[in-house]
């Protein structure tokens, strides 16, 4: 019976290259093809393979199907399939990306639009799913093991040392991710902010350092809320709190005008990381005692034409007195989590006020790389960080709805931290403890190499890690 099933499938595929519904070789096949016979019911028997992965070439028998493939659609697990071919009673498809529920639903229409005859199977599809990592763009010379900025085709463009991103939507409705690209090692100055379209494959350097302003070295970048404007945080080189009025600690550009010019924000001390809550309100974190600013609090200097910003509090740690605090506000407010090198800290958001609370060790004591609970977890050099949309805790009724996940830069892999602060290893360190290039299994195989910026796709469920020492922009992903 199982010959006979292939024998059929084999020959399936035979007929549908003779019907040049599939290309093979330089064929080019009939256009449109012919639709179903209307005055003939449209029959469905069974689909093949019944599991696999994603990118399985999936068979469905039956009848009456027609050859032209504009008229079938087909879904599995609500996600719609590629269909690219059909005999007539054979469709060839391909089985897509995160249709985990299985169902396979298929339509026939007729030419006028109307449905000749839909089926949904009761058996499910499998989907056999692993989180992978890959390279979406970048690269190294193996024989200099260095690389360059090169704008370009994803094939062609290269960078140096990459390190916050962003995701956004240009004006053209393309998903673009944006990252800064320091000159050198990641403690250089900035060198220009480039501009990765997901939609046309390409990448471009939107400015450089020299074009637009004074930037000394860009530690971290954000949108604000409305997403109409670009907030870079500069750590200028300077720990003087007198000197407040000569340097620019935050700069902004605006959408209106891509990105391209750059102004002055705010002018203080030298600065890491910023939070533009949903609400306007903006804090920033300082070098010096792990010092937390709400910007533009204490009003306007009319004398030097200046805002200032008030101190809330200093951070106290076991570790060095400056230890570059960086910020990452929740997605509904409910709090701002901090992290200063080895611990992240919490800091609860009161809307009314517009202030952090007091923050309180949340994960994290101690530099080292361990999973765990709490204080038993972890971490080394902690880097920026995303939220996540869990449905399951949405579904459970719980208030914090999000997971968290953040690049631990010197232990080379990416952290997932749960709301009740359960923190395991997601990505990296799959074939050993140090730093390494590598794609495959997220946890088995792949490995990472300072990974600095992370951001994430909550259409596609894609992460994007900004690869700092491998040059690369890399991706996290179900496959």
């Amino acid at each position: 019976m199982k010959t006979n099933k292939l024998f059929r499938i084999f020959a399936a595929v035979a007929t549908i290259g003779m019907a040049g519904c599939c290309q093979t070789g330089g064929y080019e096949p009939p256009n449109p093809g012919y639709p179903c016979d209307p005055t003939q019911p449209v029959v469905f028997t069974d689909f093949m393979p019944k599991e696999g992965p994603t990118r399985t070439t999936m068979f469905i028998e039956g009848s009456n199907f027609g050859t032209d493939i504009s008229n079938i659609s087909v879904t599995i697990g609500g996600v719609k399939a590629v269909v690219v071919g059909s005999s007539g009673t054979t469709i060839c498809l391909t089985v897509p990306r995160r249709c985990v529920d299985g169902d396979v639903k298929v339509v026939v229409r007729n030419p006028d639009g109307s449905i000749a005859g839909e089926h949904e199977f009761t058996i499910r599809f499998a989907l056999q799913t692993s989180l992978q990592v890959g390279t979406l763009v970048g690269w190294i010379d193996p024989l200099t093991n260095l690389s360059n900025t090169i704008d370009g085709t994803f094939a062609e463009a290269g960078f140096d040392y990459i390190g916050f991103m962003l995701m956004d939507i240009d004006p053209n409705g393309h998903k673009v991710l944006y990252t800064a690209e320091e000159s050198a090692a990641y403690n250089a100055e900035l060198k220009s902010l480039r501009k990765i379209d997901l939609t046309d494959e390409m990448v471009s350097t939107v400015f450089r350092k020299g074009d637009v302003s004074s930037f000394n070295h860009v530690r971290s970048m954000t949108l604000s809320p409305t997403r109409d404007t670009m907030f870079f945080v500069d750590d200028h080189g300077t720990h003087d709190v007198a000197q407040w009025a000569l340097k620019t600690n935050i700069y902004y550009a605006l959408r209106s005008e891509g990105f391209k010019n750059v102004y002055s924000y705010l002018f203080g001390t030298s600065s890491m990381c910023c939070a533009s809550m949903g609400d306007g309100a903006m804090f920033y974190s300082v070098h010096t005692n792990n010092g937390v600013y709400k910007a533009r609090a204490a009003g306007f200097d009319p004398s030097v034409t200046q805002w200032k910003s008030q101190l809330l509090y200093t951070i106290t740690t076991g570790d060095s007195p400056s230890n570059k605090p960086i910020m990452t506000r929740h997605p509904d407010d409910l709090y701002v989590y901090m992290h200063i090198d080895h611990a992240i800290y919490k800091c609860l958001y009161d809307p009314v006020t517009q202030t952090l609370g007091t923050p309180f060790k949340f994960v994290g004591d101690g530099w080292s790389y361990q999973d765990g609970v709490g204080a038993n977890a972890r971490f080394n050099s902690l880097r920026q960080g995303v939220f996540v949309y869990n449905r399951s805790y949405d579904l459970a009724g719980n208030d914090d709805k999000y997971d968290y996940y953040v690049c631990d830069r010197e232990n080379n892999c990416i952290r997932k931290v749960t709301p009740d602060g359960v923190v395991s290893t997601y990505a990296g360190r799959g074939k050993g403890n140090g730093f390494a290039y590598s794609d495959g299994a997220a946890r088995e195989e792949a490995m990472f190499n300072r990974p600095n910026g992370i951001c994430y796709d909550e259409d596609e469920k894609i992460f994007y890690v900004a690869d700092s020492n491998n040059k690369r922009i890399r991706t996290i992903a179900l496959e």
